[in-house]
């Protein structure tokens, strides 16, 4: 079996998951786990020092990446799915990707990441009185709580897992706006275990 079936099916088994989590926080109160957000991670736990679910998930993501590369970016991301499934659709109509040669837009995430997470988690240690004092939450935060809204969510999910491939390429996402991305870049250049590039790899090395 070719490593992207595995994949794929992994992916929907970890989507699946994740919604059978928010059905249970909604509907079946399941509420002792909340939102198992990136965000989190930084409004949370980097500024206010709350360890809950999204801050455990994100962690493990990030550590996971110290170790194995961007395995998560392949295998776990909700955005990379959308965008391998809209390129895979979008080929199917005889769609080539755009091949973009800039290194100007790589620095976006890195830009978007200090801009809207780490400057903000800076501030709140800065300003704060005293020294933050630790706290576990795992139920803070709904699993819709940082999402705009069911509509608003399937547009962001369009424009970034669809659209964007037609300006920016396959993961263009991934490669020019994700500043979770970011992250992972920096750990992944130190990961003993990452996918590198074989000059020798055809197309059926995946």
């Amino acid at each position: 079996m070719k490593v992207s079936k595995v994949r794929v099916g992994f992916q929907i088994f970890l989507h699946l998951v994740l919604i059978l989590h928010i059905l249970g926080f909604y509907y079946w109160g399941w509420t002792s786990i909340g939102s198992l957000d990136f965000p989190s991670f930084f409004k949370d736990g980097l500024s206010h020092w709350i360890l809950t679910a999204g801050v455990i998930f994100a962690g493990v993501a990030f550590l996971g990446t110290l170790f194995l590369g961007r395995i998560f970016c392949s295998w776990g991301c909700h955005f990379g799915a959308v965008q391998d499934f809209s390129a895979w659709v979008l080929k199917k109509v005889g769609w080539n990707p755009p091949h973009l040669k800039t290194r100007f837009l790589h620095w976006t995430p890195y830009l978007l990441l200090i801009l809207i997470f780490l400057i903000p988690a800076i501030s709140a240690n800065l300003t704060r009185e005293g020294a933050p004092t630790p706290t576990v939450d795992l139920a803070m935060n709904e699993p819709w709580e940082a999402l705009p809204g069911v509509l608003g969510s399937v547009i962001t999910f369009v424009v970034c897992g669809a659209v964007i491939l037609l300006f920016l390429g396959t993961r263009g996402f991934c490669r020019f706006v994700c500043p979770y991305g970011a992250v992972f870049r920096v750990f992944d250049r130190v990961a003993p275990l990452r996918i590198r590039k074989n000059k020798s790899c055809s197309g059926s090395c995946s």
